[in-house]
């Protein structure tokens, strides 16, 4: 099943992974994989939910050692069967759901469990902070070192992992998912970074289903299916439809039944629908909605404000907001409250007695 026909084996690469083979009471996951990544290379991991992506990774990262095969980094034979022999062998991995602690310090973070000590074993802070600013300077990460990580926003703890692993010295950097609580901005910035880090020689991993950030950012890409690698391309050189069909190990105009058209027949209809009062300014919430629904119709509203659209005709006021409020890196407790005065983020879900402030939308 492994067909890598496609990809250039002229580059000797700084990862080579042989006969991969990992089971879990008695079931295999991971079928004598062959898998290899470039110095410099950004290879992009893809596959279905259960490929054995993760599973292949772990492996790699020492967080399993049972497991069948051989690893050579650098030309060197390695058995990385823990965590702390892969960073040795010089592997880093940042997981999806991140693994700081909120309550430390930026630098703290960095540098946990390994501390620069001075005499009679006491942490010596003021060469913790220094080296951390000179990391982050390098990365040109501009994050006060003495700054709690619960303090930052997501896209910004995701750097001080990057910052965290290369302290490690790490030549290969996994990635699980990184934009998948991130905002288009933060998005933008974590490219610029991945592709200074592969400028550097960093050859990193990047797991995604985001299909349109593998091409913006992938030199390769290796396809898992089943806990097989079905095939190795480059990105310029292989379509959107190609990787979904490797992935999935179908053609894409099988995926999706077409769905019937709505009715002609409106359901609800609101015009005109205004409300006062209710918040600090005395400001209307609600101001003149019109729209209609159809039998079948899912209908789409949003906040252009709350979107960050400075140039939207129809800006919707804040005081408006009854709506489940989901943080905006989506891991949060969100609540449901009275109007907020400044929502970061509308895209959470609906119920009946919060649609109706949410019309006001599409004024």
């Amino acid at each position: 099943m492994n067909t890598r026909m496609h990809a250039d084996t002229a580059v000797e690469p700084v990862l080579r992974m042989t006969g991969i083979t990992k089971e879990f009471s008695g079931i295999r996951v991971l079928h004598g994989v062959e898998f290899d990544v470039r110095h410099g290379e950004v290879m992009a991991l893809m596959g279905e939910n259960g490929a054995g992506k993760s599973t292949l990774m772990k492996v790699l990262a020492g967080v399993y050692s049972d497991w069948e095969g051989s690893v050579s980094i650098g030309g060197r034979d390695v058995r990385p069967a823990s965590i702390a022999a892969a960073e040795k062998a010089g592997v880093s991995i940042i997981y999806q759901e991140l693994s700081l602690i909120p309550e430390l310090t930026v630098a703290e973070n960095i540098f946990l469990g390994r501390e620069p000590l001075r005499f009679g074993g006491v942490i010596d802070y003021t060469r913790m902070n220094d080296m951390a600013r000179s990391i982050l300077d390098d990365l040109h990460f501009s994050l006060p070192t003495t700054a709690p990580v619960s303090s930052l926003t997501i896209g910004h703890q995701q750097l001080v992992e990057i910052a965290k692993a290369l302290s490690l010295n790490a030549r290969i950097l996994i990635m699980d998912e990184p934009t998948s609580a991130l905002s288009e901005q933060e998005t933008v910035v974590l490219f610029t970074v991945v592709r200074k880090l592969r400028e550097r020689g960093v050859s990193i991993i990047y797991i995604s289903h985001r299909i349109g950030e593998v091409f913006d950012i992938a030199d390769r890409v290796t396809v898992m299916r089943d806990g097989h690698i079905v095939d190795v391309r480059r990105t310029g050189e292989v379509s959107r439809d190609d990787l979904i069909r490797l992935m999935v190990g179908r053609d894409i105009d099988t995926f999706f039944v077409p769905k019937e058209k709505p009715g002609d027949d409106i359901v609800l209809r609101v015009s005109g629908l205004s409300r006062t009062g209710g918040n600090r300014e005395g400001k209307p919430q609600v101001r003149d909605v019109s729209f209609e629904v159809r039998r079948g119709e899912n209908l789409g509203m949003r906040d252009c404000w709350a979107l960050a659209e400075p140039n939207c005709s129809k800006p919707c006021s804040a005081s408006m907001w009854l709506i489940l409020r989901v943080p905006s890196n989506s891991k949060e407790p969100g609540v449901i409250s009275e109007p907020l005065s400044k929502p970061s983020n509308p895209a959470s879900p609906l119920s009946p007695r919060i649609a109706k402030a949410t019309a006001s939308c599409l004024a």
